[in-house]
């Protein structure tokens, strides 16, 4: 391991090398939650191995005497993309787009969402001009009319529904978060819609597509 460079609400992230090939790699390490959400992740990742524009696992390492995992990851190479789209140009806006559809497009036909698409969660490369998806940690298989958690995303970038208590919800999901990426990026701002709760989220989402008077809501 040679250092840490990310934390989250589930994870702690190191990037360290592999003995045997001296490969760059990226660690994950699980915090203590329930197993059945840790084999999902592992589970999918496992079935994204293919999927372009994406993170790519290695293997998956347990303690003996606990219940940690260690989900190792090939490194990628690059900076979070809320640090270098100001000042994009048109043709990388396209590219970089496209690049990221691709890979949802892969997970969905896959029956898999991600549910937590926003800027640092991805990465791109201005050199190379890649781009790929990290952090699964909350996407889930899709079973039609089952009821999901709502405690997934970022405000900033959830779809309507999921304000709504909708709990039936689908791929869908995912493309609202993506059309709030290409408008911030578009339009050259940190975000689409800024709220400042779930309430002024959904709010400001309303006017935008029409409804100018939203009254004791």
């Amino acid at each position: 391991v040679e250092a840490k460079i990310g934390r989250g609400r589930y994870s702690d992230v190191y990037e360290g090398f592999q003995k045997n090939t001296n490969e760059k790699v990226i660690l994950k390490i699980l915090k203590p939650i329930t197993k059945v959400k840790i084999k999902r992740e592992i589970c999918i990742l496992e079935k994204l191995k293919k999927c372009p524009n994406m993170v790519q696992i290695i293997d998956v390492i347990k303690e003996n005497d606990s219940d940690i995992f260690c989900i190792i990851c090939k490194s990628i190479s690059g900076v979070e993309l809320k640090n270098c789209y100001f000042g994009i140009s048109s043709q990388d806006l396209k590219h970089y787009m496209r690049k990221l559809i691709e890979c949802l497009e892969f997970a969905h036909r896959n029956r898999i969402m991600h549910r937590d698409i926003k800027f640092i969660n991805i990465a791109v490369n201005a050199e190379t001009k890649e781009l790929n998806i990290y952090d699964w940690g909350l996407s889930d298989f899709y079973i039609k009319d089952y009821k999901y958690t709502l405690t997934i995303g970022s405000r900033y970038y959830k779809a309507p529904e999921l304000f709504m208590e909708y709990k039936k919800y689908d791929y869908s999901i995912d493309m609202w978060s993506v059309g709030c990426l290409f408008g911030a990026m578009l339009f050259q701002t940190d975000f689409l819609f800024n709220g400042q709760s779930n309430q002024d989220q959904l709010i400001l989402i309303a006017k935008q597509f029409g409804f100018e008077k939203i009254k004791n809501f």
